[in-house]
């Protein structure tokens, strides 16, 4: 059936957990990290997430909650899921599995992740892209409200056309 989920017996899902290495969930806090999974799981961050995985929609995961039922999940359990991933703990769920069709006819086969490791997966690359735009440049640590990012000749009127190459002198030529 169109959009149906489905079983397959040689699926990863169907054959049961795969085995995980030792160390697998041991997180062990890095120097200098600065607790970036501790500012990944801040509130603002969380209700930013929230807010793109609730417009996104989709449908519910193998745990069958919606973002609705999710939302009321979360007002209760999000303590322990929070601990959770701060001690490398916290698994996600199995996606279920729907076949789509293709163009030529043939089917292909849909993960959907459940809300809960959805918003997870938002948080953790909202985290990692801040992280990562201050990372190269750590003289920026974020962004300053009313300083605008145009050169000030850009500013005064005079544009790219204002602007000389870095040695040229003012006088125009050589």
């Amino acid at each position: 059936m169109l959009g149906q989920p489905g079983r397959d017996s040689t699926s990863d899902q169907a054959c049961g957990p795969l085995p995980e290495h030792p160390d697998t969930g041991s997180v062990k806090p890095t120097a200098g990290t600065g607790g970036l999974l501790e500012a990944a799981l801040a509130r603002q961050n969380l209700q930013v997430a929230w807010k793109r995985v609730k417009a996104n929609k989709g449908a519910a995961g193998v745990d069958g909650l919606d973002i609705e039922r999710t939302a009321r999940m979360l007002q209760t359990c999000w303590p322990d899921i929070c601990q959770a991933l701060l001690k490398g703990r916290y698994r996600p769920s199995p996606v279920r599995k729907v076949m789509i069709p293709k163009l030529d006819g043939s089917w292909r086969e849909l993960g959907i992740p459940t809300v809960l490791d959805r918003l997870i997966q938002q948080v953790l690359l909202q985290g990692a892209a801040a992280s990562a735009a201050t990372a190269d440049r750590p003289h920026l640590q974020r962004a300053q409200p009313r300083v605008s990012s145009r050169p000030a000749s850009a500013q005064r009127g005079q544009g790219r056309a204002g602007l000389r190459p870095v040695g040229q002198a003012r006088g125009g030529g050589r």
